[in-house]
Formats: C-alpha cells, structure tokens, sequence
C-alpha cells in the first residue's frame, strides 16, 4: 500500500528513522557574526532610504495646510464678513453641535482665525465654536 494510509510495523519505522538519522546532511552555510552584521547594516540602510524617500515624497506630492493666498483688501473684508455672518447664523443653533453641520462649522471659525481682520468679537465667536465639543 502506498501513500499516507501505509501502515508500517514499529521496528520497520525505528530503522527507517535510525537510518535517515545517520545519513550526512547537505553542509549547513554557518553565517559568521560579521555577514549578519553586514547585513543587518544593508536592511537598516535600506529601510532609512525607503523612509527618506517617502518623505521626500510627502513634501512634494501632498498638499500641506498653506496660509490664505495674498487677497485684495476688499476680498479679504468681503470672505471676512460673509464667513463671521455665515457662524454667528448657522453655528449657534443646536443643530450645529454634531454631524455635517459642525465640521462646516470649525472650517469656518478656523478660516476666520487665521484673517488678519479677525479681533475682539470675531475670535470669541471663533473660540465659541471650536470649544463646543
């Protein structure tokens, strides 16, 4: 019978595994402590470039947070005025506390922070708004 439902006598499996024991295994490569070191050495070499790379990446590829583009001063007092009216309006209700409505919300306070035209009553809106969690 062949296969994996052979049925062998124990002693026929002790001189098989006796055998297969006192056969010469193929010579096993010993890696001395300087060729670990190396590569050690080459794989944290590999991975600091890969992680360099990605960086270099990141700061190419991917839009970071920039300040508000130069605007005309009727612009920039325009976008002011209708985003403080835009928070005092819709981002004191109740509704605005959760969901879509509140991210719409902290946008608007943090755009108004960063306007140059934004003092006094504008920040404490602004902070009101992004405080309510």
């Amino acid at each position: 019978m062949n296969g994996p439902a052979e049925i062998i006598p124990i002693d026929r499996a002790l001189r098989l595994r006796r055998r297969s024991a006192s056969r010469p295994r193929a010579h096993e490569p010993v890696i001395t402590p300087q060729a670990r070191r190396r590569r050690v050495l080459w794989l944290c070499g590999g991975l600091g470039a890969v992680v360099l790379a990605l960086l270099m990446v990141d700061r190419a590829v991917i839009p970071h947070g920039a300040p508000p583009a130069p605007l005309t001063q009727e612009m920039r007092q325009g976008l002011y005025q209708r985003a403080l009216d835009d928070v005092k309006a819709a981002c004191t209700v109740p509704q605005a506390r959760t969901g879509v409505l509140r991210q719409h919300c902290v946008e608007q306070a943090r755009f108004l922070q960063q306007l140059p035209d934004c003092t006094g009553d504008c920040l404490a809106v602004a902070r009101s708004v992004l405080n309510h969690r």
